[in-house]
């Protein structure tokens, strides 16, 4: 999990920087194709500013795939 901060102009400044994680409950360690899991991911208390967006990073423990979830708050 990730903020970002920046604007989505060409050639402009991009940063983001990670959430530190407080407490993971049933994280599971894999997901299969076609399942659904449930589980529960504890962060600190954080506000957005105007400019900011929220991302979610899924990535393969051994591959090369990537999945990014982005708030268009």
């Amino acid at each position: 999990m990730y903020t970002l901060n920046g604007t989505d102009r060409r050639q402009s400044s991009f940063q983001s920087l990670p959430l530190n994680t407080i407490y993971a409950h049933n994280l599971p360690k894999l997901f299969k194709k076609g399942q659904s899991r449930q589980f529960v991911y504890v962060l600190p208390k954080f506000v957005l500013a105007a400019s900011e967006k929220l991302a979610i990073e899924l990535r393969e423990l051994n591959g090369g795939r990537t999945l990014v979830l982005q708030s268009n708050l």
